[in-house]
């Protein structure tokens, strides 16, 4: 499990210095925009996380009366994602930058292909 964390953070900062790298080469990056970079990589790392847990959870799960409900983590995966989108809006990213940043997030190993 640790070595899953350390391969997501180092993922996560490989998409960090993806963004400077492209924002600096259209010539779109200040230093205000670390805020939004790092909020970036938080986001990442909790869409990961909840991911992880749909995956070894399952998308519906029973609370302590026995009653089956939705994996909570699904809401965060949506709202995750969503905050991302914006995010990426607000750094002025086109769509098809945004993708291939998230391929590259999604690059990251869930520790099944080990």
């Amino acid at each position: 499990m640790v070595l899953s964390h350390i391969k997501i953070k180092r993922c996560i900062m490989t998409v960090q210095k993806e963004i400077i790298a492209f924002l600096t080469d259209k010539h779109n990056y200040e230093s205000f925009d670390d805020v939004l970079i790092d909020r970036v990589k938080y986001l990442l790392y909790v869409l990961k996380e909840a991911e992880k847990d749909v995956v070894d959870n399952g998308i519906k799960e029973s609370d302590r009366f026995g009653n089956t409900k939705a994996n909570p983590s699904i809401t965060i995966v949506k709202q995750t994602s969503d905050k991302l989108e914006s995010l990426f809006m607000a750094l002025g990213l086109t769509p098809r930058e945004r993708n291939k940043l998230k391929l590259k997030a999604l690059e990251i190993s869930d520790g099944f292909d080990d």
